[in-house]
């Protein structure tokens, strides 16, 4: 936890340009307390790399003109640097800072020796100092998902190793010169996983077919391959999959060759005829949102990049381009549309693949008309591509550890999120904490859409959440009209009376403006997310935390707050499965009555 410490290493501030007269001695005592917090700030930043002399002398220099003054508007100055260190990204890099790097190049230096020195580099520039990835998602990230890529990397690299004893490589590689690639162990390793994998399996194809004496097979195979390749269609990395499997299968010469040159149904023609065809509906559906804007995508929804619909299975491809195209020019229709399918839709936007099974089999459940049973059918077969059916096998061990780990995610919002704590407490404690948690994380990742799609920046935030934004939105009230776009929480408006109402919010964006230094604010927010909403109204609003002067919080901030909404919906999800609530760190489960 940061302290601010009562003495400081240095002196940010020249002392002797105050006029002590008319300054309160406290003024002098707060700002010792922020000069060690910036200190113990740069010191962190420093060490970890997070900064180059530029950053820390624009910090020193943005401290030392804070103005130390009674006069309650220009005081901000110092209120808000203050706050920079007790709340927020100042005190999130002290508490973190130093734990995420060394998880960090402990994971990549025990991955090093698999690694190019390129890549290495990239991935320090590139994810740990990007200064655009919060702490939080940092931390996520790290102690999330970098364990696999770790695992992998290792994994491809020791497969090279093993391939490199096989005297049939030498032969493969006069058969075929990329496979030289192998021994340059740099220029092999600095490839994208995918590709070194596909380089493996590329490797044990050619071996195969030297052992089958199908070198001739082996040739025209990859030429048709490779030529789906430039064509668009195939992503290079699965060139040696596809090589692997048709030489690594029992097939006899003719029967290879049938495939390799043959025409017709169940041929390689056929399997290339239909990956150009996948890709054209893609192009067309990408064509389609770049003529017409986002306006004729529905919200939430973010198109694949080319590479990344590539690399997915072809089943996959085909499932993906089906929701797309239903996807395009259906925003008009969120008015009419079955709520299910909006939450189906909202948690495959975000990448929530058990969230939209559930709620498929929960449609299952409900009297949906022929073509809608039709349209829940295309979105299974996607969602299946992800996750698979499986029965529940919640136990007193997953049940411990979905406990321990909200533990510990509430008990790092005191760092991170500190305002928001006691609201997510709240949330947690209620019988349907998973659906309230899942309420609030629409709303918050409806922000980070707006933003990524030029709907909302600090400015129209900022100005959203203006006094006269409020009052405008108190007089529309007094007069029992519709508030307007910009809901604005705070003391004094801290009430559900003064978020817009339903029968407006299900059709028209609106922005929830929230003071979350303000408690009542907070609860306000808090008791509307435990009641089920409408998923219009949450597909349409979206969550903007500012700071008690009116100030946005940054997109970090937000980000931050996702990601751990997120983990917090998927466990409070398995204490309900189980017959349990969450009551607070290190207090016993409260059973479901």
């Amino acid at each position: 936890m940061v302290q601010m410490a009562t003495s400081s290493n240095g002196n940010e501030f020249n002392d002797r340009s105050l006029d002590t007269k008319t300054v309160d001695p406290a003024m002098f005592q707060r700002k010792r307390m922020l000069d060690q917090a910036l200190h113990q700030y740069i010191s962190v930043m420093q060490r970890t790399g997070m900064a180059n002399a530029s950053n820390v002398q624009g910090m020193r220099s943005w401290v030392a003109d804070a103005k130390l003054t009674d006069n309650a508007s220009e005081e901000k100055s110092i209120v808000h640097r203050e706050e920079f260190f007790r709340k927020y990204d100042g005190k999130w890099v002290i508490e973190y800072g130093e734990q995420i790097y060394d998880s960090f190049f402990g994971q990549l230096n025990k991955a090093a020796p698999y690694l190019s020195r390129a890549s290495y580099d990239r991935w320090v520039r590139d994810r740990f100092k990007n200064p655009a990835i919060g702490i939080i998602e940092k931390k996520y990230w790290i102690e999330k998902q970098m364990p696999t890529f770790v695992e992998n990397w290792i994994a491809v690299g020791k497969e090279r190793e093993s391939i490199l004893k096989n005297p049939a490589l030498v032969d493969a590689i006069k058969m075929d010169p990329e496979l030289g690639l192998l021994k340059d162990k740099e220029k092999f390793l600095d490839l994208h996983y995918d590709k070194k994998k596909g380089l493996i399996k590329l490797a044990n194809a050619s071996i195969l077919s030297l052992k089958g004496k199908r070198q001739a097979l082996y040739a025209q195979t990859k030429v048709k391959l490779m030529g789906a390749v430039s064509q668009g269609t195939l992503a290079a990395g699965k060139v040696g999959g596809w090589m692997q499997r048709i030489f690594g299968a029992n097939g006899t010469t003719e029967q290879i060759d049938t495939f390799v040159n043959g025409s017709g149904l169940e041929t390689l023609e056929d399997l290339i005829a239909n990956w150009a065809a996948v890709k054209q509906r893609y192009d067309h559906v990408k064509g389609k949102i770049a003529k017409g804007g986002e306006a004729d995508a529905s919200r939430g929804f973010t198109l694949l990049s080319e590479s990344q619909f590539l690399s997915l299975h072809y089943d996959t491809r085909v499932k993906y381009v089906e929701e797309a195209e239903r996807r395009v020019g259906e925003v008009n229709d969120v008015e009419t549309e079955n709520p299910i399918f909006i939450q189906i839709k909202h948690a495959m936007d975000i990448r929530d693949w058990d969230a939209a099974d559930d709620m498929i089999l929960k449609a299952r459940t409900l009297g949906l008309s022929g073509t809608e049973k039709e349209r829940l059918n295309s979105m299974d077969r996607l969602v299946k591509q992800f996750t698979g059916r499986k029965e529940s096998t919640e136990n007193m061990s997953n049940v411990t550890e979905a406990r321990d780990r909200i533990d510990q995610i509430v008990t790092e919002m005191a760092s991170s999120h500190p305002e928001l704590q006691s609201m997510v407490m709240r949330l947690l404690r209620g019988p349907n904490a998973n659906r309230s948690i899942h309420q609030f994380r629409w709303i918050v990742y409806n922000n980070k859409w707006c933003r990524t799609h030029g709907y909302l920046n600090q400015d129209i935030a900022r100005k959203g959440a203006s006094t006269e934004n409020k009052e405008l939105m108190k007089e529309r009230k007094k007069n029992n009209l519709d508030i307007g776009r910009n809901d604005v929480l705070d003391g004094d408006t801290a009430t559900g009376a003064f978020i817009r109402k339903d029968e407006h919010a299900n059709h028209k964006a609106t922005l929830l403006h929230v003071n979350v230094s303000d408690g009542a604010a907070n609860s306000t927010v808090a008791a509307k997310m435990e009641k089920e909403q409408d998923p219009r109204v949450l597909y349409w609003m979206t969550f903007c935390g500012t700071d008690s002067n009116g100030d946005p919080k940054s997109d970090n901030w937000h980000n931050d707050l996702f990601f751990m909404l997120t983990e917090l919906r998927g466990h409070a999800k398995t204490l309900k499965k189980s017959g349990f609530m969450y009551d607070s760190p290190g207090r016993p489960l409260v059973g479901l009555n």
